[in-house]
């Protein structure tokens, strides 16, 4: 979750500079429940957040109008939220070291 708090974070901080809307501070707070028998296994059951709740927190001077535009193209273009949002194909594999060749 912190990978997504922060890439909202930057991803509004880049707009902004880009649209010249003043942002004064941006702050993401992000909360979920899991369900720990996902997390232990349990068939039928998911691992991962079935919902995750973000609060954007933003100063600025400007109209209401302007931030909540802003947020829309970064809700677009955050790429983390993306892959959140939408299945992403992840080829995971390992390299094992024997702690003596560390």
């Amino acid at each position: 979750m912190a990978a997504l708090g922060a890439s909202m974070e930057v991803t509004i901080r880049c707009y902004a500079d880009f649209l010249g809307i003043s942002v004064k501070s941006i702050g993401v707070e992000l909360s979920a429940q899991m369900n720990g028998q996902g997390f232990f296994g349990m068939e039928g059951v998911r691992s991962g957040f079935p919902v995750i709740s973000a609060i954007v927190k933003i100063v600025s001077d400007e109209q209401s109008e302007a931030i909540s535009q802003l947020l829309k193209v970064a809700e677009r273009c955050c790429p983390v939220l993306d892959n959140v949002r939408h299945p992403t194909e992840v080829a995971l594999s390992f390299d094992l070291a024997k702690p003596s060749e560390v």
